[in-house]
């Protein structure tokens, strides 16, 4: 068995709150010869913990498949002082892989007890936002800025260390040492990533509200910070009516305004009639004294009145009054005036749920 120490420096991370508590945090990934535990051997466990901008590295590497037993024990024996680890798509490959192998050699499964975070899961919901055609590791490394040297996957890496069990071919150590120590590195890299996410959940404070003349019809316009640390890079999303810009410090919503008409709908069809010839609903209590030759019972899809004006759109019905194009529509709006510029609370509201929707 090989055992090999390393410290690298990395700097400059906005590291997301949850990784700032005072928790021990352990980063790991394995390789293997093969997916299914049975038909394959575990030959190389890395785990890595971050002490202020230092990674200290230790990586246990099988010279022969009789070796699997002794690194698994002593990732175990070094997981055991940590309380929380740390992969990526461990939930998938990793912990079944290492839960598997220790119930065949008969050890404790130490990994149950410790606070698992993979960040496979974690970034997914972000996918949409980001335009991953993929959710490999390498893709948010990409995203990130993150280079790696090593030029192998992790299926190219079996041959490579099949090779080496051959040769002993020091070169070929250092591959498989230089990819694993990357994969470790990766994951460490892109933390920040998540501070997308607390944004997309609506970890924001609105600074500013305005009116502006983009469009055809007009925007709003709502300025906004971060109440988590500062984004990693620029992005920009458009998805119209919608258009938002995120910096690494503040953000900014634009939302076209829509003219034209459309409906409010009352929700109690059976108090109503239905007026054909002025296409609108009126309560009975008014419609009454309509000619019964003009009027007819409301059902739920015509139990409605025209509204014609300037409409703000809506991802969900939260500012009332809600007004869409026809029944059942989800294109929810609502009427659009000034005062609403002054309403700070309830443009906060529309601004986390606008985000939750881009998301």
């Amino acid at each position: 068995m090989i055992v090999n120490k390393k410290s690298m420096s990395i700097e400059n991370l906005c590291i997301p709150p949850e990784f700032q508590q005072n928790i021990p945090t352990l980063f790991f990934d394995i390789e293997t010869t093969g997916l299914y535990w049975k038909r394959s051997h575990l030959y190389l466990i890395g785990a890595a913990c971050l002490e202020g901008d230092t990674l200290h590295l230790t990586q246990y590497l099988a010279q022969k498949p009789a070796e699997e037993e002794e690194i698994l024990q002593e990732f175990y024996t070094l997981a055991a002082g940590f309380q929380r680890i740390v992969h990526y798509n461990g939930e998938g490959f990793d912990l079944p892989y290492l839960k598997h192998k220790a119930a065949f050699y008969e050890m404790e499964i130490r990994l149950d007890n410790l606070e698992s975070v993979d960040l496979f899961r974690c970034i997914r919901p972000l996918k949409k936002l980001m335009n991953f055609s993929q959710m490999k590791q390498k893709d948010v490394e990409n995203f990130m800025g993150y280079q790696r040297e090593d030029p192998f996957s992790g299926g190219e890496l079996i041959e490579v260390y099949q090779e080496y069990l051959r040769t002993a071919d020091e070169r070929l150590l250092k591959c498989l040492l230089l990819h694993n120590a990357e994969d470790i590195e990766g994951m460490v890299r892109i933390l920040p990533i998540l501070n997308y996410l607390r944004v997309m959940e609506g970890s924001v404070k609105l600074q500013s509200a305005e009116l502006t003349d983009s469009g055809e019809h007009g925007c709003l316009a709502l300025e906004f910070s971060y109440e988590s640390p500062a984004l990693p890079r620029e992005i920009r999303v458009q998805e119209p009516p919608y258009r938002l810009l995120l910096t690494p410090s503040s953000g900014r919503l634009e939302t076209d305004l829509e003219q034209g008409m459309r409906k409010l709908f009352y929700p109690n069809y059976k108090d109503y009639f239905y007026l054909p010839l002025e296409d609108r609903a009126v309560h009975k209590s008014v419609g009454i004294y309509v000619d019964k030759e003009y009027r007819e019972k409301a059902k739920a899809s015509n139990c409605y009145q025209n509204v014609e004006g300037l409409f703000l759109p809506q991802p969900e019905q939260l500012i009332s009054p809600v007004l869409i194009p026809e029944y059942q529509s989800r294109a929810y709006c609502t009427p659009f005036s000034p005062d609403l510029l002054d309403k700070a609370d309830l443009l906060e509201s529309y601004l986390r749920e606008v985000l939750k929707f881009l998301s």
